[in-house]
């Protein structure tokens, strides 16, 4: 599988930065049920969102977060291959690699820290 080109990980970069100052504006509780409704239009199956942080979409080509003490990075690739497919996308063709974004901490809503990583999808038909 190809990596994305340098550009669209500074991009997504942007992106996650962007998130970070409007997470900032509001309370965790606020913040997971922003997360919770997104992902309920996202993924509609509650057993596909276990696990999921966040996934942000441009065209074809997405950033999936989750959380790897939930969910390994196998399955949540494995949800968005299923994902691509029910939206006619295709499927999941392309991963940046692991490591393109570092792992980072968020606060839950119940107010608890976990370890989130992020990884680069695109699909094709």
């Amino acid at each position: 599988m190809q990596a994305f080109p340098k550009n669209r990980i500074a991009r997504v970069l942007g992106v996650m930065a962007s998130i970070a100052v409007l997470a900032s504006c509001a309370s965790p509780e606020q913040a997971q049920v922003n997360r919770d409704a997104r992902l309920a239009k996202q993924f509609p199956n509650p057993a596909d969102r276990v696990g999921m942080y966040i996934m942000f979409q441009n065209n074809a080509e997405f950033m999936l977060t989750y959380l790897p003490s939930m969910v390994s990075q196998d399955v949540a690739v494995q949800r968005m291959d299923q994902w691509c497919v029910k939206a006619g996308l295709g499927r999941v063709a392309t991963l940046g690699a692991p490591s393109s974004t570092a792992p980072f901490t968020a606060t839950l809503g119940d107010g608890s820290r976990a370890e989130v990583r992020s990884i680069n999808i695109k699909c094709l038909p």
